[in-house]
């Protein structure tokens, strides 16, 4: 039997013939019919390359890689030319969330191969975006002005309001009503700051403007007698910051018949009390979206409450709509509270996910 010759071992039917070789027999003899070699086109197959792109970005090129070359042949040598037509669903505008990467032959074509196609994944992340806190100017032994911050690096023509992003950055500084006349950092962090399709991965400073203080000079009035020298001439300044506040007596009721009084002013200090801030524990069920943060107080003073703060508190937790019950207890954390006429300290809560 004559195999195919190597040179027609290409796909089409190839002639099997037959010779005598060695068989023998005393009462026949031998005829030859030819058979048939059905040489069939391979697979190759055909696998999107995966790709990851931010939220807002166009799509990467899409490729993709072919295997199951036989003979040791390799992309350039198997006759293989072309390329696959590979495609997905996702736009600019597609949220965060993985898509398939589909191909179809294109121009792919080959003699002795066929081609079958596997899927690949377009990853969306995130796009990030920069909060900037806003510069401030306040003069010295003022209270800090409110922080906060402009967010950058929208996608798709949007804006804060049309982005999904809610929430606010808890900006702060190290600046007090007694911090002297200079430039100080505001940082922010994330606070409250939440998005499906952006995250905040870049904190940028700004800058408080500690200014002058204005005083007033008040020239003290005299009096002198015609014809005499004129006194000396002083004057009261006033308008200082930060206290001390000075206690002034006067004669009151006093009365001695040998005796005249003189006052000496002393100072009364007024520190900051100390306010607490307390997240409130929460619940929720698996699934459910997550329920409003609160907190409460303890310290407040003079009949004052929240609306007295210069800045309120953001409230914040890692925990979604989707955080698993296994994940018990999530923290809900308080911060960025601002009012110089306290001392503020935060205790945590907790948002307990329950089974549904």
């Amino acid at each position: 039997m004559t195999p195919p010759s190597a040179a027609s071992r290409t796909v089409a039917d190839h002639t099997i013939s037959c010779t005598i070789g060695s068989l023998s027999a005393h009462n026949y003899s031998f005829s030859f019919v030819n058979g048939t070699l059905r040489v069939t086109t391979a697979e190759l197959t055909v696998t999107a390359n995966s790709h990851s792109r931010e939220y807002g970005d166009a799509n990467p090129i899409l490729d993709a890689t072919i295997s199951g070359l036989k003979n040791g042949e390799n992309l350039a040598s198997s006759g293989v030319t072309g390329t696959a037509s590979c495609s997905t669903a996702a736009t600019t505008a597609s949220a965060v969330a993985n898509y398939s990467i589909t191909c179809t032959i294109g121009s792919l074509s080959a003699v002795n191969y066929s081609f079958t196609f596997a899927a690949g994944t377009l990853h969306v992340t995130p796009a990030g975006l920069t909060v900037t806190a806003n510069d401030k100017t306040r003069e010295y032994g003022d209270p800090n002005p409110g922080f906060d911050a402009t967010i950058t690096g929208f996608k798709n023509g949007q804006n804060l309001t049309t982005s999904g992003v809610t929430g606010t950055a808890s900006c702060s500084s190290s600046a007090t009503m007694t911090s002297p006349v200079a430039d100080y950092s505001i940082t922010c962090t994330i606070g409250g700051l939440l998005s499906g399709n952006y995250s905040f991965t870049f904190f940028a400073p700004g800058t408080l403007h500690v200014t002058k203080a204005v005083l007033t000079v008040t020239a003290d009035d005299k009096s002198r007698q015609y014809g005499d020298a004129n006194p000396a001439f002083d004057a009261t300044i006033s308008g200082f910051k930060n206290g001390p506040y000075a206690i002034h007596c006067v004669v009151g009721s006093l009365a001695a018949h040998n005796y005249s009084f003189s006052f000496t002013s002393r100072w009364l200090t007024v520190t900051a009390a100390p306010l607490v801030i307390t997240a409130d524990d929460k619940t929720k069920p698996y699934g459910a979206a997550l329920p409003m943060l609160t907190v409460k107080y303890s310290g407040f003073q003079n009949g004052e409450n929240a609306d007295s703060l210069t800045t309120e508190p953001a409230l914040a937790t890692p925990a979604t709509a989707s955080s698993h019950v296994a994940g018990n207890p999530y923290a809900i954390v308080a911060s960025g509270a601002v009012d110089t006429n306290y001392t503020i300290t935060y205790v945590d809560g907790a948002l307990t996910v329950t089974p549904v």
